[in-house]
């Protein structure tokens, strides 16, 4: 549990930059990733991502809108985030991925294990502990890989009819790969 209020600083890489926003939700932080994760600087940002746990944030929301790039060490290195915050009873979500990184995720075979949302109001509902209304359905939705719109009429499983992609719309109709 987060333990006091106060703005966390996190360091600058020549590579990318790791924004944090306090949204006003206990132990919950989005972090506006900006650049590039690699080989080269997947530790920097392991590193500064130990810093927000430290401090007590386990619910982390990450913008990767302006995300350029990222290989598979980048990826090693969500993955390391996300089983941190899972043995603390939190959650990691990404949101705003763009196609060309998402793919990378894909190709790897970790899209699935990620909770992905389209937009930050997504994303933000991931973590509320309010129920979402109950009046949802029919929801427009967005396929994550190929950009369609979508509308699903119920909760269930199904497949993108564009690119196959298998997607799941929980009873908030909200959207998850898988």
């Amino acid at each position: 549990m987060k333990t006091e209020n106060r703005p966390i600083t996190l360091g600058e890489h020549p590579d990318f930059k790791l924004i944090p926003e306090e949204v006003g939700v206990e132990d919950t932080l989005i972090i506006h990733l900006t650049g590039m994760i690699d080989t080269y600087n997947a530790d920097f940002f392991r590193i500064q991502i130990s810093k927000v746990i430290d401090e007590g944030y386990v619910n982390i929301i990450i913008d990767a809108t302006a995300a350029t790039y990222m290989t598979s060490a980048g990826i090693g290195a969500f993955a390391a985030l996300m089983r941190a915050v899972r043995r603390k009873g939190g959650s990691l979500i990404i949101f705003g991925i763009p196609k060309k990184i998402f793919e990378v995720f894909k190709l790897l075979g970790f899209a699935s294990f990620f909770h992905f949302c389209n937009t930050r109001e997504e994303a933000l509902r991931s973590v509320n502990i309010e129920s979402p209304p109950a009046d949802v359905f029919p929801v427009t939705l967005t396929c994550p890989v190929c950009f369609r719109r979508l509308e699903a009429t119920k909760p269930g499983r199904f497949g993108c009819p564009s690119c196959k992609t298998p997607l799941s719309v929980n009873n908030g109709g909200e959207m998850e790969l898988g």
